[in-house]
């Protein structure tokens, strides 16, 4: 089976009136045929004979999530398109992949350039009220047609459907201490704080857990009146990585990677080797658990 270079990646987000959703999709890649066997798309107005003005053709566009030959189909483009003095273009994005599948985007918009966006302005299953935006760029010539790369930002309303577990990783450091860590499903990191010298000696972090209220965790180790440095992330910004760097039982360097920034590093490293973990496209860390005493000896996290 072919990796899928494709990410669908799902974020809550809260209002004061509506629990919503956030698509971030990105990396599909839209294959049209124009003529050919293979063909999946088909005029059915031929239009003015000087201008095509009124020229309308169906299409029924594949959607995949790679461009070599083992790429998947996710979705298809069931619509129409018409000669506006420029192309006009109206369809539903029916996706088949098993997370969404019958699940569908409408989408309507120009394609007058190689480049530009297609508005989202509606869905339903789990897309129900889908707003947004597409982002497309043409990417290459291909038999009878051309592919096209599609990035999905896009807003909707969450069904009732089950969140995923998040999935824990780590720790690094010694099993010294008791263990501390959260229940439930953390859905996003709001803040961290972090007292650190030499070491990291304590930390907490408030998170949105699956009922959409804001939660805190620890302090869990000391302070010892050390360095405080508390970390707030934008609406937008989301973890992506950490670094750990640990000696005997002590957590000597924590580093904290967004898609926006890069936080620290917290400790002196002291020359020793890091761990880093880096969250797959389609996730992010959105929380932490620890072994601590009065100080922490070691770290692990949750993504999700």
């Amino acid at each position: 089976m072919a990796k899928s270079s494709s990410s669908f990646q799902v974020i809550r987000c809260y209002g004061d009136l509506v629990e919503n959703a956030r698509l971030n999709f990105s990396n599909l890649y839209l294959r049209r045929i124009i003529s050919g066997p293979s063909a999946n798309q088909l005029e059915i107005i031929r239009g003015d004979n000087s201008t095509r003005l009124g020229q309308t053709a169906v299409n029924n566009w594949a959607l995949y999530d790679g461009v070599g030959p083992d790429a998947e189909v996710v979705a298809h483009a069931k619509g129409m398109h018409m000669n506006a003095a420029g192309w006009y273009i109206s369809f539903t994005m029916v996706f088949q992949n098993e997370r969404f599948k019958e699940s569908a985007l409408e989408v309507m918009g120009v394609m007058a350039k190689k480049q530009g966006e297609w508005a989202i302005v509606g869905g339903t299953g789990a897309f129900s009220m889908a707003r947004g935006v597409i982002e497309r760029k043409f990417h290459s010539d291909i038999t009878n047609g051309e592919m096209q790369e599609l990035n999905i930002d896009a807003f909707c309303r969450m069904k009732n459907i089950e969140l995923p577990a998040p999935t824990k990783v780590g720790p690094w450091g010694t099993t010294g201490g008791s263990l501390q860590e959260i229940e439930g499903k953390p859905q996003r990191l709001e803040t961290v704080t972090i007292w650190s010298g030499s070491n990291v000696d304590g930390i907490s972090f408030t998170y949105i857990g699956e009922d959409g209220q804001v939660h805190t965790a620890g302090r869990w180790g000391d302070d010892f009146h050390y360095s405080t440095s508390t970390i707030k992330f934008g609406p937008s910004e989301f973890v992506k990585e950490i670094s750990v760097a640990t000696l005997d039982d002590y957590i000597v360097e924590l580093l904290i990677i967004t898609d926006v920034a890069t936080y620290g590093p917290y400790g002196a490293r002291r020359n020793q080797p890091a761990n880093r973990y880096t969250a797959p496209a389609d996730k992010t860390i959105v929380g932490f658990f620890v072994n601590s005493d009065r100080h922490i000896r070691s770290i692990g996290l949750y993504a999700a």
